[in-house]
């Protein structure tokens, strides 16, 4: 699904007690023979403290690495419930890899998605890499940026976690900005370039786009909305070489990638007032079409699984009713169920 509401972190973080409160992974996995592993397990598990991690900046976003170290090291960066283990023991630890962060008031950061910066550690906790919004912005003599200075930039991170895409919106004239009114984000979100890292750092493309885009989990295009127009259409695919394909939708409700990246799958309006799945390959063709919903029927949620099921949530304003799809690939029905609301 497309949506970009970030939590603000800020201070004294207990980073991977929050990912291991989501993920249920084991606190540490015992290593033989080398680099190979034994996992305890992947049951869920309390939320458990077992680092702790302090940053300057307001924390919008992190991304998990993993790492073998001996448990005197992890010890010495602060990890806990190591002290039934031998000190030169090796465990798999995992560490905030990527660190998105946001050097604006608390106040204008929390929950808007938006970054300055982006710091790239190694296992040490130590900064490889930096991203800083403000050495990427392009600038002209009488011309502004019209999401302020220094900026604060719109980020997605691809579904997979490996990649980050930075929106570096172009700028543009003062008369531009203020002569499109209430209406100035036309000129904006068609006026952009998305900034495609991958979790070591390296910039790995540029894309010129719209403003708020996702970028596909192999890093290789994004798609976007554009509302530059009239309504909410159309769907728009950019890769390096530019637009690849338009595809009309009045509204939009989702989107979501397969695992690969090579497809990915939109919920959207076509002007006959319903909504309809539509499949895409990575060029814009599309394989197939379903109906899901008509008159007073809404979409709750849309994602597609790592094994290619996608699953579609509606409910029905009048009645509470929710109905569950659940497509392959191909677009056979696996299962639809019906429940009421509760």
């Amino acid at each position: 699904m497309k949506m970009f509401k970030k939590k603000e972190i800020k201070g004294l973080v207990c980073l991977l007690a929050i990912m291991l409160a989501s993920k249920g992974w084991a606190v540490a996995e015992e290593a033989t023979q080398g680099t190979e592993t034994k996992a305890i397990g992947t049951q869920t598990i309390e939320p458990k403290l077992i680092m702790e991690c302090k940053f300057d900046e307001p924390v919008v976003d992190v991304i998990f690495g993993e790492a073998t170290m001996t448990v005197k090291e992890a010890r010495a960066l602060g990890m806990k419930g190591l002290e039934k283990k031998k000190a030169m023991e090796i465990v798999k630890v995992q560490y905030p890899k990527v660190v998105v962060a946001n050097n604006k008031d608390e106040k204008e950061v929390r929950d808007t998605g938006l970054m300055t910066s982006i710091k790239f550690l190694d296992k040490y906790k130590k900064a490889n890499k930096e991203f800083v919004v403000s050495q990427h912005l392009t600038k002209k003599p009488g011309w502004i940026h019209p999401m302020g200075e220094p900026d604060s930039v719109l980020f997605n991170i691809s579904k997979n976690r490996k990649y980050i895409c930075v929106n570096i919106p172009f700028p543009i004239t003062e008369e531009d900005y203020y002569g499109y009114g209430e209406d100035w984000y036309k000129f904006v979100l068609r006026e952009s370039e998305a900034v495609i890292l991958n979790t070591e750092g390296d910039i790995i493309r540029k894309i010129k786009a719209s403003y708020d885009t996702l970028v596909s989990p192999n890093g290789k295009y994004v798609v976007d909305i554009d509302i530059s127009g009239e309504g909410a259409g159309p769907l728009v695919i950019y890769n390096e070489n530019g637009i690849v394909k338009k595809i009309f939708l009045l509204d939009c409700w989702g989107i979501d990638f397969s695992k690969d990246g090579n497809w990915f799958a939109v919920i959207g309006e076509t002007g006959e007032g319903v909504d309809y799945l539509i499949i895409l390959d990575k060029n814009g063709d599309e394989f197939w079409r379903k109906k899901i919903t008509e008159t007073d029927w809404y979409i709750e949620e849309m994602n597609i699984s790592d094994d290619d099921i996608i699953t579609v949530t509606t409910w029905n304003v009048r009645t509470g009713q929710k109905l569950k799809y659940r497509f392959d690939k191909e677009g056979n029905l696996i299962e639809r169920k019906s429940k009421k609301e509760e």
